[in-house]
């Protein structure tokens, strides 16, 4: 694997300097940036997102915990999610839960694991059972689900907005982002 060494070494340049082209945290001269840029290229770089992710406390990835076989208004409402995500810089993880309780909850713990910044949600149908022991157990439907009214599959509608959970959001609290339409 290329290191940002490696690249440093062929462009003539510190790691720091490296560093600063990649991820544009500092000004750097148009001579030095175009060098480390083409050893970037010849290297074939990518940067370590694990690493980066321990120095910024983000991963840049959503979790999507959807049934893919219940209802063919998903494939609808993914292809926006991940036009939406990409745009804003995001990376999905997807995980089909299949409409089941125990993959459900299987699948938040393992995507809540790998560090998501946010988690969409379509819950399984019954209505009477907890959503999920990770959001408190409680009956109500947890603020990042996409099974409220507002993205339902009957109303055929995207979600174009997103606000602030409340305080009350037991998993993520209210620095996470629900979706409205």
């Amino acid at each position: 694997m290329v290191t940002m060494k490696d690249v440093a070494q062929l462009a003539g340049v510190s790691i720091t300097t490296v560093s600063h082209v990649v991820n544009g945290t500092r000004a750097v001269a148009a001579e030095t940036k175009e060098r480390v840029l083409d050893a970037v290229a010849k290297t074939g770089y990518t940067g370590d997102v694990i690493a980066r992710s321990l120095v910024t406390g983000g991963t840049r990835s959503l979790g999507v915990a959807i049934s893919l076989v219940a209802n063919p208004y998903f494939a609808e409402l993914m292809q926006a999610i991940e036009s939406e995500a990409t745009a804003a810089g995001y990376t999905l993880l997807l995980v089909d839960t299949h409409d089941e309780a125990e993959t459900e909850e299987y699948s938040i713990r393992m995507l809540r694991a790998r560090r998501v910044d946010g988690l969409l949600l379509t819950p399984h149908p019954a209505p009477s059972a907890p959503c999920c022991p990770s959001f408190g157990g409680s009956t109500s439907r947890p603020c990042s689900s996409t099974g409220c009214p507002a993205t339902s599959p009957s109303t055929r509608s995207v979600p174009r907005t997103c606000r602030p959970c409340p305080p009350s959001c037991s998993t993520w609290g209210s620095s996470a982002t629900a979706v409205s339409a």
